[in-house]
């Protein structure tokens, strides 16, 4: 095989593993689940459809802004935050059994995000609209089922810094 075919078959390995990984995060963020135990609200109402808004920052300094501005809002009983840290560290634990794709994450390719639980009388929906709208720099807002599915809402268990 020739010096050219060889370069060749290597960046078309390179790109699909590229690729691979690529859509392994985007599939891990969008997804949002499974949810982490420390990050999310652990008290979610029953019912179909989504139960809690995740707002997805790149940075952790505009994650942790947000938090301080949404802490005291009406709209929202339980706010959760989730560092590029923490969602790493996640990654690896979700795609432990793929050692390969974990080699080829890049820790700086995780969001950052808050978790947040919408007060009785406002919707997923109508928060993560709202989100959208006073959160310019989030990179992406989504409604995720909760996982643990209780009748009491809680306070925040993380305070941002």
């Amino acid at each position: 095989m020739d010096g050219s075919r060889k370069v060749a078959l290597w960046w078309a390995a390179a790109v699909t593993v590229l690729v691979l990984v690529g859509a392994a995060v985007v599939v891990f963020v969008l997804t949002g689940s499974p949810q982490p135990a420390a990050a999310g609200p652990d008290a979610c109402s029953s019912g179909p459809g989504p139960q809690q808004v995740v707002v997805y920052f790149d940075e952790d300094a505009e994650m942790r802004t947000a938090a301080k501005k949404l802490r005291d809002d009406d709209r929202i009983v339980g706010l959760d935050t989730e560092t590029k840290r923490e969602t790493w560290e996640r990654f690896k634990a979700i795609f432990a059994d793929q050692p390969e794709l974990v080699k080829l994450a890049r820790p700086e390719a995780m969001p950052a995000s808050l978790w947040l639980l919408p007060a009785e009388g406002t919707t997923p929906a109508d928060l993560a609209d709202q989100m959208r709208d006073e959160l310019p720099k989030a990179d992406s807002v989504k409604g995720v089922p909760c996982p643990m599915p209780t009748t009491a809402p809680r306070t925040p268990t993380t305070e941002p810094s």
